[in-house]
């Protein structure tokens, strides 16, 4: 008799946690990540680094609320991405941004570029985490820019 008690207890007890165990999971859909349109305010402005590319140049970044800019002192123009969004966890250093960029070198191309932007301060560090290149009639193709790094200061 004390063994049916005990597999009623258990079976009771599996069920019980089995409907109760998605209540207490955090896989819900309403945490996927949302981009939103736009670069944020704390990250806009311009920024000057160093060049890490062994030349004695500096970088400017400069970010408005749509674009992402960039040149090194050398260029006269400078280099923009379009189409901006970000996300943002509350609380965190780091801000990810996608933007993409049109450019020619005898062809016509597309790069969706992928950037974690870490903020400390008056300090932002900029890391290309990503990227995608896409060729007019050429099809598509993938990159991971891994360790691309540069800082810069306000």
């Amino acid at each position: 008799m004390k063994q049916i008690g005990k597999v009623v207890l258990l079976t009771t007890l599996s069920l019980g946690l089995s409907f109760s165990a998605p209540a207490l999971s955090n896989n819900t859909a309403s945490a996927a990540t949302k981009w939103h349109k736009g670069i944020p305010k704390v990250l806009q402005g311009t920024w000057k680094g160093k060049i890490k590319q062994g030349s004695l140049g500096f970088r400017q970044l400069k970010l408005t609320k749509s674009s992402f800019n960039y040149r090194d002192t050398s260029d006269k123009s400078w280099s923009t991405s379009k189409n901006a969004y970000y996300h943002h966890k509350r609380g965190s250093k780091y801000y990810y941004v996608k933007s993409t960029y049109h450019g020619e070198d005898g062809r016509k191309y597309w790069t969706t570029e992928y950037d974690r932007f870490k903020l400390s301060g008056t300090k932002v560090t900029v890391h290309i985490y990503g990227g995608a290149v896409s060729f007019k009639n050429h099809g598509k193709f993938y990159a991971i820019n891994g360790g691309l790094t540069n800082s810069y200061y306000k």
